[in-house]
């Protein structure tokens, strides 16, 4: 008997109709935990994000500055890039950078947002939570990349907990 016209049970289309190599393994893994010492602790803290709203026009600059709560863990980074008229994400979207002006350093090189910030469904998660003190200022930096007459609307969102 052959693969490709055996079936299950009687009136069941074959097992293998799109060929033998078909997989039927999980094509995706689940999503990045930190580990348990990353976690440990993070015990007992509450949900807590911060957003920073932008509107700026064609190759614009600014900047904005989040005060942390007691204890704040930065777990996830969020952003979108939206036009102001017709709500739709704008393809050139924006070049984002964050500072810690505790540690005194860049969280990274400017990037583009697609490179270093999540979506809402898919945020990225850090591979290990970043601790901020009480009333630590973080610094984001924003470039608008988008060259038309609209005005960019951008939003970064950071997640995380503190107390």
């Amino acid at each position: 008997m052959s693969v490709w016209d055996e079936t299950r049970a009687a009136g069941l289309a074959p097992r293998h109709a799109l060929g033998v190599w078909l997989t039927y393994r999980k094509l995706a893994t689940a999503g990045y935990v930190p580990g348990e010492r990353s976690r440990l602790p993070m015990r007992h803290k509450t949900r807590l994000d911060y957003a920073v709203n932008f509107s700026l026009a064609a190759r614009l600059n600014a900047e904005d500055r989040i005060v942390t709560a007691d204890d704040f863990y930065l777990l996830t980074l969020v952003g979108t890039s939206v036009d102001s008229v017709t709500g739709l994400p704008i393809a050139a979207g924006f070049r984002v950078q964050l500072y810690d002006t505790w540690r005194k350093q860049r969280l990274g090189d400017p990037l583009n947002f697609r490179n270093y910030l999540g979506t809402g469904q898919q945020p990225h998660i850090l591979r290990a939570p970043l601790r901020f003190p009480k009333n630590t200022p973080i610094l984001v930096r924003v470039q608008n990349a988008d060259t038309s007459a609209s005005i960019n609307n951008i939003q970064v969102v950071l997640g995380g907990v503190g107390e």
